[in-house]
C-alpha cells in the first residue's frame, strides 16, 4: 500500500534526545524533582510507571513523546504521560509536524532494522547516529491519520479486552480468600502439610542438543519461558519418543502444576496447569495431581504465593528455588469438597477468560495483517 510514500530519516522528521544519567545523588522517591525513567524496566503496556524522581534532570522528555530504548532491550516503547527526566537507557522521539501516533507505527514496522545496528559485547545498544539516520515511511498527513486512527482502534479494544481479563484474576482472587482466607497467613486455621508430604514433586531435563532428532517429536516440552501462571495446551518445542527414553525427562499428566524453578527477571515462581501430557526441562518442578489437593486449587494457592515462594529461593550470583525447597513449602489443606467448590467456581471463570484470550488473539492478527497492509513495501 505503500507506493508513493516518501522515505524520510528519523531525525529530519522528529527532535530524537538521547538520554543521559544525572548525578545519583539528585535521585529520590519522595517526588523531589520531576519523574525519572532509567530505562525499559520502567515501562508499562503503554505508559511507564513513576518509581523514581531526579532533582537535577539533565535529559528531559516532553508529555506524549514517545520513549524509545535504546539498550537492553533495544526497541521497547512507551509514551511519556508527563514531562520526565531520561536516562540512558532511553531516548525520546517528538515528531516535528508527522501525526505522533503514525511514527510509533511506523517504528514498529521497521524496528528489526534498528536493532540490527546494535552494537557491544554484553548487550547491545543503538546511539544518537542510528536513531537520527533511520528511515521511516511517511505518506500524506491525512494517510497518517487514517492509518493511525485505524490502529489505535484494535489497540484499544486489545486494552478493553486485557483489562476485562484483569478484572477476572481479581474476581478469582477474591473468591479464593473468601472460601479459604490469605495462603500466607492462613487465617481459617487450616491443617498444614508441605507440598512434598500430599503431593509427589518431580523435574524434568534437557536432552542433549548434540542429537538433532531429540528434537524431532510430537512429545511436548515445556521451559520456563512458557510458565507464566497460565494453563499449558501446546508448547514452543517438541522432543522424540527416543528423547524420553535416552534422556532424566518425564512424561507429566493432565493436571500437573508446573513451578518455575529459576529463570530470568519475573521468571522464578510463577506457575501453569498442564493441560495436555508434556515434558519439562530441569529448571520446572513438576507436582502431580494426589488426591488431598485439587489442582485448581493448588494453582491457585501458588500463584497468590508468588512473592513468599520466590522469598524462599537460594545462591549467590542468582538466586534460584529447587526441588527439596518447592518440597518443603507449606501449604494448608482445607476439605477436598470445598477445594472442589472452589475449582467448579474458577474453571466458570478460567472459560471466561479463554474466550477473552481468543478474542485478543483474532484482535492481534487484524493488527499484524493491517500493519502488513499498510507498511509493507511493493
Amino acid at each position: 500500500m505503500n507506493h508513493g510514500w516518501e522515505k524520510k530519516r528519523l531525525g529530519d522528521v522528529c527532535k530524537v534526545t538521547m538520554g543521559q544519567s544525572p548525578e545519583s545523588s539528585s535521585y529520590n522517591n519522595t517526588g523531589d524533582g520531576m519523574p525519572f525513567f532509567q530505562g525499559c524496566s520502567d515501562f508499562g503496556v503503554m505508559f511507564p510507571r513513576v518509581t523514581k524522581y531526579c532533582s537535577a534532570p539533565t535529559r528531559i522528555a516532553e508529555n506524549n513523546d514517545i520513549l524509545f530504548s535504546v539498550r537492553a532491550p533495544i526497541g521497547t516503547m512507551n509514551f511519556a504521560n508527563c514531562k520526565c527526566c531520561i536516562g540512558r537507557g532511553l531516548c525520546s522521539i517528538s515528531p516535528k509536524s508527522d501525526n505522533q501516533r503514525y511514527v510509533y507505527y511506523a517504528l514498529i514496522c521497521s524496528l528489526n532494522k534498528i536493532i540490527e545496528k546494535g552494537t557491544g559485547s554484553t548487550f547491545k545498544a543503538v546511539g544518537k547516529d542510528v536513531m537520527n539516520g533511520h528511515y521511516i515511511l511517511l505518506p500524506s498527513k491525512e494517510i497518517q491519520n487514517r492509518i493511525a486512527s485505524e490502529l489505535d482502534k484494535i489497540n484499544e479494544l486489545i486494552e478493553i479486552k486485557r483489562s476485562q481479563l484483569a478484572d477476572l484474576d481479581l474476581l478469582a482472587q477474591s473468591l479464593f480468600y473468601e472460601m479459604f482466607g490469605d495462603p500466607i497467613t492462613n487465617p481459617k486455621g487450616w491443617e498444614n502439610s508441605t507440598i512434598g508430604d500430599v503431593a509427589s514433586v518431580q523435574t524434568g531435563a534437557t536432552p542433549s542438543r548434540e542429537i538433532s532428532d531429540y528434537y524431532i517429536g510430537d512429545i511436548p516440552w515445556v521451559k520456563t519461558t512458557e510458565v507464566q501462571n497460565c494453563d499449558i495446551y501446546e508448547t514452543e518445542e517438541h522432543i522424540s519418543r527416543n528423547a524420553l527414553e535416552n534422556s532424566n525427562c518425564k512424561l507429566f499428566p493432565l493436571d500437573t502444576i508446573i513451578v518455575a524453578m529459576y529463570g530470568q527477571g519475573k521468571t522464578r515462581g510463577q506457575i501453569a496447569r498442564l493441560k495436555i501430557e508434556a515434558c519439562t526441562n530441569q529448571a520446572c518442578a513438576a507436582i502431580l495431581p494426589c488426591p488431598k489437593l485439587h489442582p485448581l486449587f493448588l494453582y491457585a494457592f501458588l500463584r497468590l504465593s508468588y512473592e513468599s515462594l520466590r522469598s524462599i529461593a537460594v545462591g549467590c550470583n542468582q538466586k534460584n528455588l529447587n526441588l527439596s525447597l518447592v518440597k518443603n513449602y507449606t501449604i494448608f489443606l482445607p476439605p477436598i469438597l470445598l477445594q472442589n467448590e472452589f475449582a467448579a467456581k474458577l474453571e466458570a471463570i478460567e472459560e471466561q477468560k479463554k474466550l477473552i484470550k481468543s478474542s485478543i488473539k483474532d484482535l492481534r492478527t487484524l493488527f499484524a495483517s493491517r500493519m502488513d497492509y499498510w507498511f509493507n513495501e511493493i
